[in-house]
């Protein structure tokens, strides 16, 4: 994407973007190249926040995945607390496969995942 105009910030020469322009700027390397940041993968963008960008990209890419983190924290449907008791369950016995004291896991490493289990539980009522 191009954008018109530059300023100095920090010493070094950025680009100004104007807000169209920024709502939709597209990637302008690697593999999604030309695709626009709002249709990036979640985990590309993540990935894309670790690394060092040059503005305006940075601020976009940053903005995109705060504003993703904010959506996927927010949970505004009812919960099932039956459905939340068998995700648990199917955990703990998918973990019982391996540490179970029974086939030759470690008694504590098996009350841990219990206690957890029963603190998940907990969690999920109140």
């Amino acid at each position: 994407m191009q954008c018109q105009g530059e300023s100095k910030q920090a010493g070094r020469a950025t680009e100004l973007c104007s807000e169209f322009e920024v709502e939709f700027m597209e990637m302008p390397f690697g593999k999604y190249r030309g695709v626009q940041v709002t249709e990036l993968q979640f985990n590309y963008l993540q990935w894309l926040t670790s690394i060092e960008l040059m503005e305006p990209l940075r601020t976009v890419v940053r903005e995109e995945y705060d504003k993703r983190l904010h959506d996927q924290s927010r949970w505004e449907g009812p919960i099932d607390l039956k459905v939340i008791d068998e995700i648990i369950s199917a955990g703990v016995r998918g973990l019982a496969r391996v540490h179970h004291p029974d086939v030759g896991g470690d008694h504590q490493t098996m009350a841990l995942i219990n206690n957890t289990a029963d603190w998940l539980r907990e969690k999920a009522r109140n």
